[in-house]
Order: C-alpha cells, then structure tokens, then sequence
C-alpha cells in the first residue's frame, strides 16, 4: 500500500468511527448533558390540573423515559428512543407515546427554561409548529425545572 492510499485508509477509517465514537453515548447522557433530567412545569406548585409535569427519568441501562403527568389522573410513560442535539440549536427528543412516535424539538431561554418548538408525527404532520399548538394557536409554554 503506497502512503498516500495509506493516509487514505486513515483518513477513511477515522471518519467511519467517528460517528461510532458520538452515538456511543446513551440517551440519558445527552438529556443529562442538556439538564433535562428531572421533573419540568410551567408552575411546579400549581395542581397538575393547571400545570401539568413532565419528566426525564434515567435508567440503569442508559435508556431514559418522558413521563406526562396530566390533571386528570392520567400518566402517560414513554420510551426515549432518542435524544440528539441540533446543528441550528435545540435538542431534539423522540419517543414512543401511546404507540406513536413523536419528535419534540425543546429550546432553552437564558433563564435555563425549556419550551417545545415543534412536535411532529413520522408522516410529517406536526402537532407543534414554531412554538405554537395547531390545534388552538397558543403558544408553547416556558417550563421549569421543578426542584
């Protein structure tokens, strides 16, 4: 093998890892990486009635899940099957919710709040579009981390 087909290899070698080496990290290391782990509202004191929670819970082997809390007594408990940071900013999350993936694109303010900026279904339809919900026009809510 001359040495530049060598340098070549190398070279070829290196990018094909790379990308290895950036998923090898678990889907909770980057929601933790983000601070997303924990328990988030738009206000942590009010009844899950006006302010439902949402939270990123760790597990031991590396996955993590999106748990909904909602007023009605309902608590929807998803896997995170994926969780990427964005080139343009953002992190975007994937999970399985009630047998439908859904992709939420979250943003976090100077404040360490976050907010969804866009949920969308596989097929391209989008339940969030530019910080608002299609189904009303209300924007997204800030939420905090409820400590």
């Amino acid at each position: 093998m001359s040495t530049r087909a060598g340098l070549l290899f190398a070279i070829a070698s290196l990018l094909a890892i790379a990308p290895g080496s950036a998923s090898a990290q678990s889907v909770a290391d980057v929601l933790q990486q983000w601070g997303l782990l924990g328990t988030w509202s738009a206000d942590c004191q009010a009844p899950l009635s006006k302010a439902p929670r949402v939270t990123y819970v760790r597990q031991p082997d590396g996955n993590a899940r999106h748990v909904l809390a909602l007023g009605d007594g309902r608590q929807i408990d998803s896997p995170v099957l994926a969780a990427r940071n964005r080139p343009e900013g953002g992190l975007e999350v994937t999970v399985n919710q009630s047998q439908e993936v859904i992709s939420y694109v979250l943003v976090r303010g100077e404040d360490g709040r976050v907010r969804s900026l866009s949920s969308r279904r596989p097929n391209g339809d989008y339940y969030i579009r530019d910080g608002k919900l299609l189904a009303n026009g209300a924007p997204t809510p800030w939420l905090r981390q409820c400590l």
